[in-house]
């Protein structure tokens, strides 16, 4: 994970951990001090040093991480005392909370809910760059009409209704569209280069994403 601080991925994956550790059953209190007290033995190399490294993956090796941390009853004692942990990031409880429980909605595995926030998280961060980029070239009202169109296709009368709003041809709102989903690629490749040791895995980690997001949808 050369290409950015460790600490600063765990600040932005904290969410899969997060609804895995909620999906384990832990109540939502718990759940919060479980991962930062998690996050806190990962960021020091306390606690998880059996954890298998040669997992490439960012995401593996988490999920693996977790799972061995959540095996330790003195984990499990230390969640019973609020404020027992030390805080190595600022954790939105309630965006955490309403990010599970939106996925939880049919009672899936931890380990698919874990896999499914990943998903979301990362798209969720690339999203959120691509907007700016897009504001920043004062495309902020295309970039908003045409977010739909990122991550499923929109029929012709769609493209038409964008092209009224935008008052752009249906040719321009076609090219408009092969652009930003364009876009979206090249910066969830860098993003997903960021989780994963070797380059290679890239296209792999791609594939993978948007069949987890497919069964979501």
């Amino acid at each position: 994970m050369a290409h950015r601080a460790l600490g600063e991925l765990c600040e932005i994956y904290w969410k899969p951990v997060y609804a895995y550790i909620r999906g384990r059953g832990w109540k939502a209190e718990e759940a919060e001090d479980l991962t930062q007290e998690f996050f806190a033995c990962f960021l020091e190399r306390k606690g998880i040093e059996s954890a298998d490294e040669s997992l490439g993956k960012l995401r593996a090796f988490l999920l693996s991480s977790v799972k061995r941390f959540l095996v330790d009853e003195t984990r499990k004692k230390m969640a019973q005392k609020r404020g027992g942990g030390s805080e190595q990031f600022s954790m939105d409880h309630g965006e955490g909370e309403r990010s599970f429980s939106a996925l939880a909605a049919n009672e899936e595995s931890p380990e698919v809910l874990y896999e499914r926030a990943w998903v979301r998280t990362l798209i969720d961060e690339v999203t959120v760059k691509l907007e700016a980029q897009y504001v920043e070239r004062g495309k902020g009202k295309e970039f908003v009409a045409l977010k739909p169109s990122l991550l499923r296709e929109e029929d012709a009368l769609s493209q038409r209704e964008l092209g009224w709003e935008l008052g752009m041809s249906l040719a321009a709102v076609k090219v408009a569209v092969f652009r930003l989903r364009q876009r979206f690629r090249e910066l969830l490749e860098k993003e997903i280069a960021q989780t994963v040791e070797e380059g290679g895995e890239v296209d792999a980690e791609v594939i993978w994403l948007m069949g987890v997001w497919k069964k979501a949808s």
